[in-house]
């Protein structure tokens, strides 16, 4: 393997997820317009509740494949090994599915304010959510990321297209969730056909899964763990205020965290199949130069990014939602897109914790983070509202960023030149001065020209004050053949 694959993967996985990122963003003006606040929070909540319930289905074993099938190269065997995950995910997404849709009453009261229809369609999803995941991972697990990367951006405009028109067409908040089911159960069928021509189903042997389920057990905490810290905020949200509060939140929040976000997950997608086979070749150093390019490219992204929704948070909001979101959610903006930036860096870092196989102090790190996380909502959602979710949720990154970045540098000899920091500060600063002058003197730009010459101006300055030198710009040609 070639780091001029491995960074190709990157510019792949990322041009999807930015695909994906602007998927989220195109949903959001007809779910709140057409919706209202109220339904769209029990919108969110179907989100939220399919985030808690599949880590414990999936039991940490799509991550296992992905870390472990680089590293084998008997295709049969890998076949007989993925046959046996997939019959352990069956069962186990079978049983949750099936317990749901009989006694949804539960979840329906807690939740979803006694729309126990919702549940039931919430249930046949939850299966067919899982069993895609199981599928699809292998594209990521053989590195394959364009296939991967079509598919995923085909499922989720496809989702986006058909529950605009059911919304459109009447059907409300019931017809979204069933464009979600009718197009997941399509893309699960694709799947299995793409992947019975690429590996031999054979009858299951689960002694050959101890290997797996070593690995990823001690994963389902840390997932549960990610969920509570990244999600369980609209829930209790849910829970103090009422669901037009989930409303007003969750727009800001995905607004806010949608380019560091996307950043993070190219970094799980790609880098952790990549770092696995680079490590397992004894090629560390090509480990920390991926590294230390991605923590300065992020940096770049990430500080232009909050100077962004600093000046022109609202004004998105005003124009994607409701008159009351944007008023309600501006703030929570600024808020996530500092989130953003400690998530990017924790994701980075943590890859180093990954390639020790030390899943259970990923577990034990996201199980603090979350307790600071939900005690930090039960205090301020009911005395500040909203803003104590964002700040809650700050607080969380920066504790998991803070324990990956110092077992990283604990365990590694990583070296990352910071000399740029105080350039970057610089850029940042003159930026806003920048954007401040045209709002207010070049009055008659609109807002899109407005966010076009500051991203200009930020960009210049980062070539005049050479951030970037030419030889890594030479060395990003190079590795994309250009």
């Amino acid at each position: 393997m070639s780091l001029k694959k491995t960074v190709k993967d990157i510019g792949i996985i990322g041009i999807s997820r930015i695909l994906l990122s602007v998927a989220g963003i195109i949903l959001i003006p007809f779910l709140t317009k057409i919706l209202g606040e109220y339904e769209y929070g029990l919108w969110v909540q179907v989100g939220a509740t399919i985030g808690i319930m599949t880590p414990i289905i999936r039991l940490g074993l799509p991550y296992a494949s992905v870390r472990i099938f680089p590293s084998k190269e008997n295709i049969k065997e890998i076949g007989k090994d993925f046959s046996s995950i997939t019959f352990l995910v069956l069962i186990t997404s079978i049983c949750a599915s099936t317990l749901i849709f009989l006694f949804p009453s539960i979840l329906a009261n807690a939740i979803f304010e006694g729309r126990i229809i919702i549940v039931k369609i919430l249930a046949v999803f939850l299966f067919i959510r899982a069993m895609d995941e199981v599928f699809i991972t292998v594209f990521r697990a053989f590195r394959e990321m364009k296939t991967y990367a079509i598919l995923e951006v085909t499922t989720r405009y496809s989702e986006i297209a058909l529950a605009v028109y059911l919304v459109i067409m009447g059907y409300g908040l019931i017809g979204a969730i069933l464009a979600m089911v009718f197009v997941r159960g399509l893309l699960l069928l694709v799947l299995m056909i793409l992947i019975s021509r690429k590996l031999k189903f054979t009858v299951p042997q689960l002694s050959r899964t101890k290997e797996y389920l070593t690995f990823g057990i001690p994963l389902i905490p840390s997932d549960l763990s990610v969920w509570l810290v990244s999600t369980s905020d609209r829930l209790l949200i849910g829970f103090f205020l009422g669901a037009a509060f989930v409303g007003y939140y969750t727009p800001g929040y995905v607004l806010g965290m949608a380019i560091p976000a996307m950043f993070g997950s190219v970094l799980v997608f790609v880098l952790t199949p990549a770092f696995s086979e680079y490590y397992e070749n004894d090629e560390m150093s090509t480990i920390y130069v991926i590294t230390s390019y991605s923590v300065k490219f992020f940096l770049i992204i990430s500080s232009l990014y909050f100077v962004g929704v600093l000046f022109f948070g609202r004004h998105i909001l005003e124009i994607f939602t409701t008159p009351a979101i944007a008023e309600n959610g501006y703030v929570i903006i600024v808020f996530t897109a500092v989130t953003g930036f400690f998530m990017g860096i924790y994701t980075l870092f943590s890859r180093y914790i990954i390639l020790k196989n030390r899943t259970k102090l990923i577990a034990s790190f996201w199980m603090i983070a979350s307790f600071v996380n939900i005690s930090g909502n039960i205090l301020l959602i009911p005395r500040i509202g909203i803003v104590g979710a964002a700040i809650t949720t700050v607080i969380s990154y920066l504790i998991l960023l803070l324990l990956a970045v110092n077992f990283a540098f604990k365990n590694f000899d990583i070296t990352i030149k910071l000399d740029y920091i105080p350039k970057l500060i610089l850029t940042s600063f003159m930026t806003c001065a920048f954007i401040f002058f045209i709002i207010n003197y070049l009055t008659f730009t609109p807002i899109y020209i407005d966010i076009f010459l500051g991203s200009g101006f930020y960009l210049l300055s980062v070539l005049i004050l050479k951030i970037i030198k030419k030889e890594e710009i030479g060395f990003l040609k190079s590795m994309i053949g250009k």
